[in-house]
Order: structure tokens, then C-alpha cells, then sequence
């Protein structure tokens, strides 16, 4: 599951919440933090429209997986030249995604 929980385990957020809720209730566990491999990790996932990639790690949105889901992989889909954005942004929030595999 991906989604903006506009939470992440920061120092700068007072509460993850989600993230606290998703380990907890559902013993999910969060892809960064689970993938062997990463892409795009120093830019923020929430760009707020702006022309210039925001840089910092601000990772508020995220993709969780449960026990038998395996995380290889996690990256931001996001299309700059020289830390500017290319094209159409057409969110207010890098998507973000994983490569998993579900074990069965």
C-alpha cells in the first residue's frame, strides 16, 4: 500500500502515528527502511509544486508490507535535469514506489 501519511519516523515530526499503527496493528514494516537497495532518497517525497526538487529526506509518503511481502527495492518516480523538474508535475507529492515480492 502507497500513500501520503504525511508522517515519517523524524526528529522534526512530533508523532508517526501511522507508522507507530502500521508496525503495530497490522506488523507491517516500512519499504525504506526494509529494501535492500534505494533511489532518489535525498529529495523530499512532498515537492509542493515548486520547479526545484526539494532536497532534505523528507519521506512522508510511504509503502508498508506485511509479514510474507519481501522489499528489494525503493525509489521516488521523479524526472529532473540539474535539480530542476522536468515537465508536468503533476502532484504536490513525489510518487513513490517498491519493488516486493510476496512470498506464498
Amino acid at each position: 500500500m502507497d500513500a501520503d501519511y504525511a508522517s515519517a519516523p523524524a526528529s522534526w515530526l512530533p508523532d508517526d502515528s501511522p507508522g507507530r499503527l502500521m508496525r503495530a496493528l497490522a506488523g507491517a514494516n516500512d519499504s525504506y527502511w526494509a529494501a535492500r537497495a534505494w533511489r532518489d532518497d535525498t529529495w523530499n517525497t512532498m515537492n509542493k509544486y515548486r520547479r526545484i526538487v526539494p532536497v532534505g529526506s523528507i519521506l512522508i509518503d510511504r509503502v508498508f508490507g506485511t509479514a510474507g511481502v519481501a522489499m528489494h527495492y525503493w525509489a521516488q518516480g521523479v524526472h529532473e535535469y540539474r535539480g530542476t523538474f522536468v515537465g508536468v508535475i503533476p502532484s504536490d507529492h513525489n510518487p513513490v514506489y517498491a519493488d516486493l515480492s510476496v512470498q506464498g
